[in-house]
C-alpha cells in the first residue's frame, strides 16, 4: 500500500531538508515508481517498497551504483533514501532521473552500445562482501540454475507453472531437463566477479536520439556474472514489442557464447524462459500465450547452438 504521494513527499522534504514536489506516477514499472521535481526544475524519481524497512540493500546499491558510475556506466545517482515509519510503513529511494525513454527497437549501433555498457561491468563485484537479495557471490552460479530447478522466492514458482496450463507444465519439465543437462557447463564458467543488472530487459534501457541515455532499475543488482545480463536481453530480443534489426540476435548469442559458452548461455535463457513465462501467468494471463511462442523461438536456437535434440527440448510445444 502507498501512502498518499504529497504527504510521503512532504515527509522526505521534511526529513532531508529538500524541496521536492509530486510530479505523477510513471506508468511502467511493477513497483511503485513516481516523477519528482526539485526547486531547480531537477527530475528525480522516487522509488516506494510497501513494508521493507531494511535500509541495508539500498546502501549496497548505492555503492554498487557508484563503481558503474566511477567505471564510466549510464547509470542513476542515488540522492537520498530512507524509511516511512506511519502507516503505511515503507521504504524510499529518490534517485536521479536519466533522459531518454525505455528501447522500443534495436539496430547495431545501438547494440553496440549496449555491449560496449555490459563490458564495464567485468569484474566490479570482484571483492564485495555484502549479502544481496540474490544471496551474494556464493549463490552464482548456481542461482539461475537453482531457479528452475527449484523455484524462487518472488519469481520462478514452481507450481504455477504446472498448475497455469497443461502447456507450461510441459514447458517446466522440459526447461529443467535442459538445465540438469547443461549444469555442469554453468558450474565451470569463472566467478568473474562482475556486477549484474538481473532484469536487463528493453524497459531498463533508455535512448534518446539513437544513444543509450542510461540503463535503469539496478534494484537486483548482484556479483556474478555481466553475460547472463545479455542473455537477458537477447531474450526480450525474441519477445512482442521490441523491434529487432536482422543480425541483432546473432550478435548477442555470439557474445554470450564468447563470454560463458553455448551451455551457460542456454541455462541463463532458460531461466529467462520460465522467470517470464511464470510472471506472467500469475500477472497477466493474456500475455501468456504470445511468449509461449517466444520462448520456442528461444529455445530452438538455444537446441541448435548446444546441439540439444530439439524433439526433446521441444516436446511441450506438442510439435
Amino acid at each position: 500500500m502507498t501512502p498518499n504521494l504529497e504527504t510521503l513527499v512532504g515527509a522526505i522534504n521534511r526529513a532531508h531538508g529538500t524541496s521536492l514536489e509530486a510530479v505523477g506516477r510513471f506508468a511502467a514499472g511493477e513497483q511503485g515508481a513516481y516523477r519528482l521535481r526539485d526547486a531547480g526544475g531537477g527530475e528525480w524519481v522516487l522509488k516506494w517498497t510497501p513494508g521493507a524497512l531494511d535500509l541495508a540493500p539500498i546502501e549496497r546499491l548505492a555503492r554498487a551504483l557508484d563503481r558503474l558510475r566511477a567505471a564510466g556506466h549510464r547509470v542513476p545517482r542515488i540522492q537520498r533514501w530512507g524509511m516511512h515509519l506511519e502507516k503505511p510503513t515503507g521504504r524510499y529511494v529518490i534517485q536521479e532521473a536519466l533522459p531518454g525513454e525505455p528501447l522500443k527497437s534495436v539496430d547495431g549501433p545501438l547494440l553496440a552500445q549496449i555491449l560496449d555498457l555490459n563490458e564495464l561491468q567485468a569484474g566490479l563485484g570482484a571483492g564485495t562482501a555484502w549479502e544481496t537479495a540474490r544471496g551474494g557471490n556464493a549463490r552464482w552460479p548456481a542461482l539461475p540454475v537453482e531457479d528452475v530447478l527449484c523455484g524462487g522466492d518472488e519469481y520462478c514458482l514452481l507450481e504455477t507453472m504446472r498448475s497455469h496450463s497443461s502447456r507450461t507444465a510441459a514447458l517446466l519439465a522440459s526447461l529443467q531437463e535442459f538445465v540438469e543437462a547443461h549444469a555442469a557447463r554453468v558450474a565451470l564458467v569463472v566467478a568473474s566477479g562482475d556486477l549484474v543488472h538481473f532484469d536487463l530487459n528493453p524497459a531498463n534501457i533508455l535512448t534518446q536520439g539513437g544513444h543509450v541515455t542510461g540503463v535503469v532499475d539496478w534494484d537486483g543488482v548482484c556479483p556474478g556474472e555481466s553475460a547472463f545480463d545479455l542473455c537477458t536481453f537477447l531474450f526480450f530480443c525474441y519477445g512482442p514489442g521490441v523491434q529487432v534489426a536482422p543480425g541483432v540476435r546473432e550478435r548477442l548469442w555470439e557474445r554470450a557464447g564468447a563470454l560463458s559458452g553455448p551451455g551457460a548461455a542456454g541455462v541463463y535463457l532458460a531461466h529467462m524462459a520460465h522467470r517470464q513465462v511464470e510472471w506472467m501467468a500469475r500477472h497477466y494471463p493474456d500475455a501468456v500465450a504470445s511468449w509461449l511462442s517466444a520462448v520456442e523461438l528461444v529455445l530452438r536456437d538455444a537446441a541448435q547452438r548446444v546441439q540439444w535434440s530439439p524433439q526433446r527440448l521441444l516436446a511441450w510445444t506438442g510439435h
